[in-house]
């Protein structure tokens, strides 16, 4: 009687131990989960604010060579110039 009592009284004590041990590992699942999205998160805002930087970086540089071409186009037409002059 004492031993059917025990068997029983452990196999409750085990099946309620079970039992809220998966329930603690879903919650720490979902934090884990919702950890990983926000740093997915702020990863794809920071590759955007780089994509952005560099795409002005690239205007600039464009804008700069642009300027040089120009100003090598007026001095060859100066040079032009003076030589015509003289």
């Amino acid at each position: 009687m004492k031993k059917g009592l025990f068997f029983i009284i452990a196999t409750i004590l085990l099946v309620g131990g079970c039992s809220m041990e998966t329930e603690v590992s879903k919650d720490k699942t979902e934090s884990q989960v919702s950890l990983v999205q926000k740093t997915n998160n702020k990863s794809n805002e920071d590759v955007s604010k780089e994509k952005v930087k560099e795409e002005k970086k690239t205007e600039e540089a464009e804008k700069t060579k642009k300027a040089e071409e120009a100003k090598k186009i007026e001095e060859a037409e100066k040079a032009k110039k003076a030589e015509e002059a003289k």
